[in-house]
């Protein structure tokens, strides 16, 4: 496992919500701050797998 950061914006959608729903509404942002808000790309600690592509985030609180 390699220690890092994702950068960007994230959001979690329920597979549950129909494919209209979830095109329509992006989902739970992950991340709190946003870029347009603080003028610098959010992050998430985490760490990442690159033989099988697993990456764990740490919450942002």
């Amino acid at each position: 496992m390699e220690t890092g950061t994702a950068s960007g914006t994230l959001y979690w959608s329920n597979l549950n919500r129909s494919r209209l729903s979830r095109f329509i509404s992006q989902g739970k942002p992950l991340l709190s701050k946003s870029f347009s808000l603080t003028l610098r790309t959010p992050q998430l600690g985490g760490h990442h797998c690159p033989n099988c592509g697993l990456t764990i985030l740490r919450p942002d609180r």
